[in-house]
């Protein structure tokens, strides 16, 4: 189990990664990725990806798997290396650097996806002049990104792509980014041209820390997308707090896959990943009460009659966790931040960033 409940600055984080329902039935593998990293002093890294599921992206697992490592590798190290000047580490997140951090978000994730693909020996696409077709080799592997980075005093978020980032509190549902919302055409894409240009990012204050219960989610696109409306899919949000507000955390991460796999059967039929990072009010009860209660499933399920018994996959419990690992350290090799410094495509270091190969 991951973090500390009760903790107002040590959030307990909830984790599900389910395989679509429509996936079960196709045979297709889960596309969605996600990790989860805390560094020394407590602050936390999420982050989650969407593997394309279109025929052009035949390895896209792999792409939401890399894109989930480059964004914790990325903030990992610009985190540590800027943590002691604060003032400066948020300038850097709120305005100077904003660029040239999605440049380097995508610019790293292209460089090892290129780097995956010839050590695999897999065919390269190619122009009909013979050169090396690299958007095409990209496509391949296309994915969607999004992270947050919760310090003791603000919040970073960062979205590419379609998917959730929201707060929720007994006062409402807050998206904390108003990215572009996708439904039966395809999300914007790490593997886009100029992807970086279409990533969001926003820094807030953790002034929003008053001794109410509240949870930070990300999501990808399967969750929303199996209800009919925002409305109904915050109302679910909702619905999940006063969960963990009466049954603890703990009573609600054992239940949170079969929840996911639930909505994804009566909704879209996507891949569905959440990733909860919940804070409890201070000195609240460790789990809920000393009787245990059975937890009910939420209300608003999902938005949509179930599928027809005849279609139905095997007798298949899909609520395996697609985890790349817990609490992730990262090595020092993967801790570089990267920028486009040259007119031939490649990737040099950022040096205003001050991070080195």
């Amino acid at each position: 189990m991951c973090g500390n409940e009760g903790a107002s600055m040590n959030p307990y984080v909830l984790y599900a990664c389910v395989r679509g329902y429509s996936h079960i039935l196709s045979g297709k593998e889960c596309q969605d990725s996600f990790q989860l990293v805390m560094l020394e002093d407590g602050t936390l890294l999420l982050s989650v990806a969407d593997g394309h599921g279109s025929k052009s992206c035949p390895y896209s697992k792999k792409g939401s798997e890399t894109a989930v490592q480059v964004f914790c590798a990325t903030l990992s190290a610009l985190y540590r290396l800027k943590r002691e000047n604060r003032d400066e580490l948020k300038r850097i997140l709120a305005l100077d650097h904003k660029v040239q951090l999605a440049q380097s978000i995508v610019g790293t994730w292209k460089d090892r996806i290129a780097k995956f693909h010839r050590k695999e020996q897999r065919p390269i696409p190619t122009y009909d002049d013979g050169r090396e077709n690299l958007p095409a080799l990209y496509r391949m592997y296309g994915s969607t990104l999004l992270g947050a980075l919760i310090a003791p005093d603000f919040v970073f978020v960062f979205q590419l792509g379609d998917g959730d980032i929201v707060r929720v509190d007994d006062r409402g549902v807050q998206n904390l980014v108003e990215a572009n919302k996708f439904l039966g055409v395809e999300s914007d894409s790490l593997c886009g041209n100029d992807a970086w240009k279409k990533a969001v990012s926003v820094l807030y204050s953790r002034k929003w820390d008053q001794g109410r219960p509240y949870f930070l989610q990300l999501s990808t696109d399967g969750f929303a997308n199996s209800f009919v409306s925002d409305g109904e899919f915050h109302k679910t949000c909702g619905e999940y707090l006063q969960m963990m507000k009466r049954y603890g955390a703990d009573a609600v991460q054992e239940n949170l896959a079969s929840w996911l796999a639930e909505t994804s059967r009566l909704g879209c039929g996507d891949d569905t990943t959440a990733l909860i990072a919940y804070f409890a009010a201070p000195k609240a009860a460790e789990a809920g009460s000393d009787e245990p209660e059975e937890v009910p499933t939420p209300e608003s399920q999902a938005s949509e009659e179930p599928a027809d018994p005849a279609e139905q996959a095997p007798n298949e419990q899909e609520v395996n966790y697609e985890s790349n690992s817990d609490f992730t350290e990262v090595s020092e090799s993967e801790q570089t931040i990267r920028d486009p410094s040259s007119a031939d495509g490649r990737w040099g270091v950022v040096p205003d960033l001050g991070v080195s190969d």
